[in-house]
């Protein structure tokens, strides 16, 4: 495949935490709202979380599995207090267009909350992110994968 072989998909490739099976893959944001805030990517696209309810794929259901599994698994690996969620299905990444449309995507943003260190609840989310090199990413994601638990 050709994203495979691209510079991008190299990038996102470098900050990947966790693929789950077919369905989903986990990365850290390039642009955290806190140390160590993550993505869950669905790879079947969606419109809005409510989508392709009438269909009896389950699909969904085993990507909020494995944000629920990936919040955990920060938690644990970064001695966050909390992980915030929130979902979105409009974005785009570096590896899609940036002629302004977006490929409708589900993905879970799952925010750390450190006492004394973030901002609380709503106000942690709403909260520009703060740019972080692929570098400090790559480490990062490595130190979250020891910690993972299967």
């Amino acid at each position: 495949m050709a994203e495979e072989n691209s510079a991008e998909f190299n990038e996102r490739k470098r900050r990947t935490i966790r693929e789950f099976g077919s369905y989903a893959f986990a990365i850290l944001d390039t642009n955290p709202k806190s140390f160590g805030h993550a993505l869950v990517i669905s790879t079947m696209p969606y419109n809005d979380i409510t989508d392709h309810l009438e269909e009896e794929s389950d699909q969904r259901t085993k990507v909020l599995e494995a944000a629920i599994q990936t919040a955990s698994n920060l938690k644990n690996a970064l001695k966050a207090e909390k992980i915030y969620m929130m979902t979105m299905c409009h974005h785009y990444e570096m590896w899609e267009t940036r002629d302004g449309t977006t490929t409708e995507h589900l993905h879970f943003h799952l925010v750390p909350y450190y006492e004394g260190v973030s901002e609380k609840g709503e106000e942690l989310l709403a909260l520009h992110g703060t740019h972080v090199d692929e570098d400090r990413l790559q480490e990062l994601a490595e130190r979250i994968k020891v910690n993972t638990k299967n």
